[in-house]
């Protein structure tokens, strides 16, 4: 069986270590293990020459010679790949030997989204150790968590409050680390953090900055939706997490016209409160609109990793292919507050 993801994390010391493991799982938990893995092996000198990053479709022979070169300048030498799940079988057939008899000198970390059980990669790296799992963290392991997350930043916060935040936030890590980090400034010189704190900053958190940039599109605000961008970049958010960010409003939107609503609601992890209005823009949108926006995201993306244009500009196109559709606008208007889709439980 892999082993349990946050205790893993709690536990780790660097002479304990295996040479080889696999995180798979939650993506951000996934993320903070990669980086206490690389804190505890390489001092920050020595990152930039002892540290390689490779992704799935770099060929496993690369990877190895790389795993087995000596590190220079360093006593060890960390290689990370990522997106691993995309190995084939037979890829990921050529990793085991080295499993078998890894280097000492590299810690080889495989990072992935889930792993295929059967196969002999896994059972090689299981009978050692080497397999972690990053379960979805929820209900009372999703409180502690986020108490734990707290006292980290040298805060308690009292447990209807950490509550009425994972109301507002929903059950997304990353999310909630990001309002942690907001309400250690906003909070700075005290050390406990109560209910009102929560509501004070409710305006500030990310589903509901959507929201704001919806609403402007809505009314062919261009001038009201640039600031909304403007502020979620300026709190640290990049094209790639607004693109995403839009991509998931948009997929809700999409889900409620097939399936129940409260189903949807459990799938997205949607809190209770913002529900209706997924429901309610759900409504009047048509199927053409969602389908447009979803192909302006997708030139979006693909700009973004191209380079072709600064990262503003390309959000601006974005928000303007929206704004200029206005059958897009005019669906956004059209739906009932509170009332399901028609035709739907």
């Amino acid at each position: 069986m892999p082993i349990d993801g946050l205790q893993f994390m709690r536990g780790l010391k660097a002479q304990s270590l295996q040479p080889v493991y696999y995180l798979f799982g939650d993506g951000f938990l996934v993320e903070r293990c990669l980086e206490r893995l690389v804190e505890i092996v390489l001092p920050p000198s020595q990152r930039e020459v002892a540290l390689e990053v490779y992704r799935s479709d770099t060929p496993p022979e690369t990877i190895l010679d790389t795993a087995l070169t000596v590190p220079f300048f360093s006593r060890r030498k960390v290689v990370v790949v990522k997106d691993a799940h995309l190995f084939s079988p037979t890829e990921l057939e050529r990793f085991i030997p080295y499993i078998e008899r890894p280097s000492p000198q590299t810690l080889l970390l495989f990072l992935g989204e889930t792993i295929d059980r059967r196969k002999g990669f896994y059972q090689a790296l299981e009978g050692r150790g080497g397999v972690v799992e990053f379960a979805p963290v929820r209900g009372k392991e999703l409180l502690g968590w986020v108490k734990r997350g707290f006292r980290e930043l040298g805060l308690e916060i009292t447990v209807p409050a950490a509550q009425l935040l994972i109301e507002m936030v929903g059950e997304d890590l990353r999310a909630l680390s990001k309002e942690m980090e907001k309400l250690r400034g906003f909070c700075e010189g005290r050390s406990r953090i109560d209910v009102e704190d929560i509501r004070l900053l409710t305006a500030s958190i990310r589903p509901q900055r959507v929201f704001d940039l919806m609403d402007r599109v809505r009314d062919g605000d261009v001038k009201g939706a640039m600031r909304v961008l403007g502020r979620l970049m300026d709190e640290g958010e990049g094209a790639p997490g607004i693109i995403a960010l839009l991509a998931r409003y948009f997929r809700v939107l999409w889900m409620l016209k097939s399936f129940p609503p409260e189903e949807v609601g459990r799938r997205f992890r949607i809190p209770r409160g913002l529900l209706h209005r997924y429901i309610r823009e759900s409504q009047g949108l048509k199927e053409e609109d969602l389908s447009m926006a979803y192909k302006a995201l997708f030139q979006a993306e693909r700009a973004v990793k191209t380079g072709s244009l600064p990262e503003r500009e390309i959000l601006r196109d974005l928000v303007l292919n929206l704004i200029l559709r206005r059958s897009f606008q005019d669906g956004l208007r059209g739906g009932k507050e509170g009332v399901y889709p028609p035709g739907k439980p």
